[in-house]
């Protein structure tokens, strides 16, 4: 069986992150999928938009 590797995102990667957030989004069964571009939507866009751009510490 393989270990999966678990390591940080490199800025080069930054972009699929559109495609992820694309991907997560709900359509139901039998109905027109959604336009890629509702991830540029002011609502999702900001979840991914300075990813990257600072530092969450949690305690």
């Amino acid at each position: 069986m393989l270990k999966p590797i678990i390591r940080s995102i490199k800025k080069e990667e930054f972009p699929i992150l559109r495609e992820f957030m694309y991907l997560a989004i709900f359509v139901e069964e039998g109905a027109e999928p959604l336009p890629f571009e509702i991830v540029d939507d002011p609502h999702l866009i900001k979840y991914i938009q300075d990813f990257g751009e600072w530092v969450m510490i949690v305690w």
